[in-house]
């Protein structure tokens, strides 16, 4: 499941059940402003229904696929999605984070860790070795974000990246 980017489609009957906007930016053009590769979406985090359907789609996967890992993506994320959309600025205001790259990334943090917890009820309270590929969350500043106890990071990246801890 690659998330909370590349999720612009499959998400949009949210608000036809109920739910609300469960993807922010899906679809949206120029598509350059708002993701690194079309179409563009990313989950909204703000929305508190999103992680019931995460849940369930974690329930989905763990009963069609076994094996001791399960990859939750977490690649190519665009802040500047997040920060065009109302629904996601107002929880980050009322949250008391700034608008700016660490304001983000606690916006992500909190997404990592409830979805987490879900993958986790899912799952009978059991972990599996959780991967992720390298994205700004594994970046040196911000990798203690991720417990190297739970989390692989998975490098995609050229080897001579300076990213790279």
């Amino acid at each position: 499941l690659d998330a909370p980017a590349h999720s612009g489609n499959g998400y949009q009957w949210g608000e036809e059940e109920g739910l609300g906007k469960l993807v922010v930016c899906d679809n949206r053009d120029p598509w350059e402003k708002y993701c690194v590769e079309p179409p563009c979406g990313q989950m909204n985090l703000a929305n508190p229904n999103l992680y019931d359907v995460v849940e369930d789609i974690y329930r989905d996967m763990l009963d069609s696929f076994t094996g001791t890992a399960f990859h939750i993506g977490g690649d190519e994320v665009n802040f500047n999605c997040w920060n065009t959309t109302k629904e996601v600025t107002d929880y980050m205001t009322k949250k008391g984070w700034p608008r700016n790259e660490h304001g983000f990334m606690e916006l992500w943090k909190e997404y990592e860790a409830t979805a987490l917890a879900r993958f986790k009820k899912a799952n009978g309270g059991k972990l599996k070795d959780m991967i992720l590929w390298t994205s700004h969350m594994s970046e040196p500043q911000f990798l203690h974000y991720l417990d190297p106890k739970v989390y692989t990071v998975q490098y995609w990246e050229h080897s001579t990246n300076k990213q790279l801890p």
